[in-house]
């Protein structure tokens, strides 16, 4: 009897000691290392690339055994497609007009855990087409205090400074880059043009979006009056007024705004995603993802009216028929964030609570804001997986 009790009491040492060796090297009270953007060459306000800096520094946080932050001092960077990663991802209902399903990677973070990358309120601008940062492999990531944008984002805009019969005047946004080819508007950018697209238009008196055909292309003649100045005459008019302002957007998904694939415990915080090409925010095979404090409308200086809309996906990865169809199949929790509404069509299908009722198991306490504009809070305190109940007990289930 005591000899079987020596036995299990080495085995139960043994075990502890294993356990012991295995934790060591994380240390769950140990303070952060501290990693500073500058040591690896990034300079405020340069204009310089800065993709070298965050891939050594990624690089170096991942060699750590315990939580490290990494911080940006405050300013303004640039990320350029030249040294951005490239590799081949096959994210939901993305590059569906593409063989090439190569992604252009600005801030590429590979198996990194325990990392916490804090901009301290700094604007990285990106240069062409890319996905603005891909977490692949990561387990409690935050990020917070940055701000994204491009400068040169694939949507262009255009405004009717007159109408007259079948003939309309616009004023054509003053970053959206194009040229004029053989009576064709062809949008350029750094990088990338485009000459088709979806296009929206928006009433300001109504505040109201709403699909319509691409007032570009349905042109009989195009005339250039002067800088950014265009006069179109169409077949028949075009059923707009003074004031209304168009949105024509690149409708090749060739790009996601951010990927979040095979990550878990990933938090956005205080984060600014002011443009987003493609579908937006992605998440594949991923779970327990918070944004706090996110914010998808365009900065005020951009003087622009519409980017981009937040388009969350926690899809297991296969291509969805509805490209504006939440589908939500992991842990997911939304703090106070501002988002901009979707297309007008949709309004219906994407209400607050018939929306989320759509999709599977939601934390309690789950908030998302949809309003005319802009918003914050639609509390929704419920879970309601898609396969369990009924679309009427959901229902249900809301007005309890």
């Amino acid at each position: 009897m005591n000899s079987r009790f020596q036995i299990c009491l080495r085995i139960a040492s043994l075990l502890v000691l294993v356990f012991k060796v295995a934790n060591a090297d994380a240390p769950v009270d140990a303070p952060p290392k501290i990693l500073n953007l500058a040591d690896y060459g990034a300079k405020p306000d340069s204009k310089a690339d800065v993709t070298e800096a965050f891939q050594q520094a990624f690089a170096e946080a991942g060699t750590q055994p315990g939580n490290v932050v990494l911080q940006i001092p405050k300013g303004q960077y640039e990320l350029f497609t030249d040294k951005a990663t490239k590799k081949e991802y096959h994210i939901s209902n993305t590059s569906d007009e593409s063989v090439n399903q190569t992604k252009v990677i600005g801030l590429y973070l590979k198996g990194l855990k325990n990392l916490t990358i804090d901009g301290n309120g700094s604007l990285i601008f990106c240069h062409g087409k890319m996905t603005i940062a891909l977490l692949d492999s990561c387990e409690n990531v935050t990020i917070r205090n940055l701000h994204f944008d491009f400068v040169r984002p694939t949507v262009s805009e255009i405004t009717v400074k007159a109408v007259e019969g079948n003939t309309v005047d616009f004023q054509v946004n003053a970053d959206s880059t194009y040229k004029l080819e053989q009576n064709k508007i062809i949008w350029t950018g750094e990088g990338w043009q485009s000459s088709g697209g979806i296009a929206q238009e928006y009433d300001p008196v109504k505040d109201t979006t709403w699909r319509c055909s691409n007032p570009v292309q349905s042109a009989q003649s195009i005339v250039e009056t002067g800088p950014h100045l265009l006069r179109i005459t169409y077949g028949k008019p075009l059923g707009t007024k003074i004031g209304h302002i168009f949105q024509i957007r690149d409708g090749t998904r060739d790009e996601v705004g951010m990927l979040l694939l095979r990550s878990r415990n990933i938090i956005l915080q205080d984060l600014g995603m002011h443009f987003m090409h493609g579908l937006g925010i992605v998440g594949q095979f991923s779970d327990m993802i918070t944004l706090d404090g996110v914010d998808c409308e365009p900065r005020p200086e951009a003087d622009v009216l519409v980017r981009d809309l937040l388009i969350l996906r926690t899809s297991p990865g296969v291509a969805e028929k509805f490209s504006f169809l939440i589908v939500i199949s992991a842990a997911l929790r939304m703090m106070p964030s501002i988002f901009m509404e979707p297309i007008s069509r949709f309004r219906r299908r994407l209400h607050p609570t018939r929306f989320w009722s759509l999709s599977s198991t939601l934390k309690p306490g789950a908030s998302t804001p949809f309003s005319r504009r802009r918003g914050r809070i639609h509390q929704l305190r419920y879970a309601c997986p898609v396969r369990r109940r009924s679309r009427r007990q959901c229902r249900a289930k809301e007005s309890a």
